[in-house]
């Protein structure tokens, strides 16, 4: 019986269709420099649990696999932050048979089930398939050759009385550096670009067991300790970023709830917002492609949103203020239509051989730390990511509050270009204060937080308005062959003469409310540590 194994299991997955699998395994092959051969196997595991899921709760999982080489007890338990990289502690042990032996484990496998025992676990999940793997070679000249594992499944995974086709490729490290492993992975995916996945076997067993479709995902609340460095911060903002992007793709893609395309762009968003927050310590080489790809997918997104909130928001609004019943259906009826077509779109960019590839080159931008240039500014500096947070946020506070102010400067003769301009600096020093909120106590923050809501609240709607006003219009511009119906015309003119009035009556709470919140003293002032 083969000894206890521990590794720590760094691990690229990737959604496949059984189409690319023959492409993937080419990809692979194309780059390997030990020439070696690909196994097929047929793997049968079965996963176990407790009835209330405690080993799903901590992020842990507990299989046996059996393959014609025998069976295998194995242990995972995440180590990483779900950036895309799946990075977990993986304990292995031989067993005889199929039942389970807890007893072999070691000391560390069992923290990781925490005092679970064998009487509490009973199987939930079963996955059979037929995997093809290779185990790959490339000589780094910088450094000892990289050695990972490239696999490619197509199976099947059942639990709970259902059951779900599973076909997805996927790179282990074996040894070597992470720079290497990610290098070699970027070339295959140039060759057979595949976009990445962070959902498990065993996710998709438990998501079967709770009868659900993939959901969106929101993301998390930052609570950064002012002993925390801009390092870490960004440690932590970038991975959180990034793993929420990659979890709300299959909501997304079935597009039947607003939701995920909403969370994904809140992700890309903060992503950029960070971007720009902590610009002066970031590697500026990255910040560019970053930056452009970044605004790209936000984009292919942007269109399913807006007709998301006009149809679920504004329309409704509309309603309950007299507008036309026949007006509003005619608008309801075309918008629906645009927005299928705007999921459509949705689909084909996460879908794209580029989104694919941006994607990997953001999961290794954090994996990598490449936020932190060849060059980086010693500690003595301002600037240096080694910086406590505690120093650096007044100076990040300090920048960010001026360019809004100096945006929102005379509001009242400002054009909606203009304004739109100021809304961008509200949600970015929303953000700055959303990433840096455990800096300071929450009491001295609440009146400034109240103030900037209420502030980016107003402009929120004002921009709703000035969507709606857009996406109408652009009813009345019919394509080739296509003529205008009569009634959305007239509709569109009943949404002028709402939008019109909608205006008038935002404006003096907006300009109020922009007044309060120049007046507010900011909550850093007082705190010390500025630059």
């Amino acid at each position: 019986m083969a000894t206890n194994t521990k590794n720590r299991e760094y691990e690229l997955k990737f959604r496949a269709e059984p189409g690319d699998l023959v492409r993937f395994k080419s990809a692979v092959d194309a780059i390997d420099t030990a020439g070696g051969d690909w196994s097929v196997v047929q793997l049968h595991s079965r996963y176990y649990d407790t009835p209330d899921r405690r080993l799903q709760k901590m992020g842990t999982s507990l299989r046996v696999r059996k393959s014609n080489k025998g069976s295998v007890l194995t242990v995972k338990a995440n180590a990483g932050n779900g950036d895309g990289v799946i990075d977990r502690w993986e304990w292995e042990h031989a067993i005889s048979g199929t039942e389970l032996d807890l007893a072999v484990l070691p000391p560390e496998a069992w923290g990781a089930l925490d005092g679970v025992t064998v009487d509490d676990l009973g199987p939930i999940i079963d996955v059979s398939l037929e995997r093809h793997a290779k185990i790959v070679h490339r000589v780094d000249p910088l450094g000892p050759t990289i050695v990972a594992e490239a696999v490619a499944d197509n199976g099947r995974v059942t639990a709970g009385g259902g059951s779900e086709d599973v076909t997805e490729c996927e790179l282990e490290m074996k040894s070597g550096n992470l720079g290497s492993f990610f290098a070699l992975a970027a070339d295959i995916i140039e060759a057979c670009p595949l976009p990445m996945s962070s959902i498990t076997k065993a996710g998709r067993g438990y998501r079967l067991l709770a009868g659900t479709v993939p959901a969106p995902r929101k993301m998390v609340k930052f609570d950064m300790s002012g002993d925390l460095t801009v390092h870490q911060c960004l440690e932590q903002i970038f991975s959180a970023c990034i793993g929420n992007i990659t979890a709300n793709e299959e909501a997304c893609i079935r597009g039947d709830d607003p939701e995920g395309v909403h969370q994904m762009r809140v992700s890309i968003r903060k992503l950029r917002s960070a971007l720009k927050t902590f610009r002066r310590f970031i590697d500026p080489a990255h910040k560019a492609w970053m930056n452009v790809d970044l605004k790209w997918i936000g984009n292919g997104l942007g269109p399913a949103r807006d007709w998301d909130v006009f149809l679920d928001e504004t329309l409704p609004s509309m309603a309950a203020l007299g507008i036309d019943a026949k007006a509003i259906e005619a608008l309801r009826q075309e918008g629906t239509h645009q927005r299928r077509q705007a999921y459509d779109s949705v689909r084909e960019t996460l879908c794209s051989e580029r989104y694919a590839k941006m994607m990997m080159r953001l999961t290794a931008f954090v994996a990598l730390q490449s936020w932190r240039a060849p060059d980086d500014p010693g500690a003595g500096s301002k600037y240096a990511p080694s910086r406590r947070l505690s120093k650096a946020a007044p100076g990040i506070f300090n920048r960010s509050h001026k360019k809004l102010l100096n945006a929102g400067k005379d509001l009242a003769e400002l054009d909606m270009d203009a304004r739109h301009a100021v809304r961008i600096e509200i949600k970015r020093m929303r953000y700055a204060v959303d990433f840096l909120r455990g800096v300071y106590p929450e009491s001295e923050m609440q009146v400034f937080g109240a103030a900037l809501r209420n502030l980016q609240d107003n402009f929120g709607t004002l921009n709703d308005v000035v969507v709606a006003v857009r996406l109408t219009d652009g009813l009345i511009h019919p394509t080739v062959g296509k003529p205008v119906d009569e009634q959305v015309q007239l509709a569109v003119g009943e949404v002028r003469g709402w939008n019109a009035r909608a205006l008038r009556d935002i404006e003096p709470r907006l300009l109020a409310d922009w007044n309060q919140f120049v007046d507010t003293t900011p909550f850093w002032e007082n705190s010390g540590g500025a630059f």
